[in-house]
């Protein structure tokens, strides 16, 4: 369960850090509107809770700040080079 007093805010807070390294309240800013979710309403839905830290950790910043490979590990993961990669869509 959640702890009652959390706020929608408070809990995606809690997981920019980990997902980002730093805090990152424009983004949790526009999910919570686009989501029309209040940031200071208790965080008591387990589902909405989840689907936010969810969509906290699809949001492109993520996909494109915090997943990236370097070439190294592209190249153990792929079992090729990202150099030749790149050459083939050229």
């Amino acid at each position: 369960g959640l702890p009652i007093k959390r706020t929608y805010a408070q809990l995606l807070e809690r997981w920019e850090a980990p997902l980002f390294g730093m805090p990152r309240p424009e983004l949790r800013e526009a999910l919570l509107a686009s989501q029309n979710t209040k940031p200071n309403d208790a965080a008591t839905d387990v589902k909405l809770a989840c689907r936010l830290v969810g969509l906290l950790a699809c949001s492109p910043s993520f996909q494109t700040e915090s997943m990236l490979p370097t070439p190294q590990q592209w190249q153990r993961a792929s079992g090729r080079s990202i150099l030749n990669a790149t050459k083939a869509k050229a």
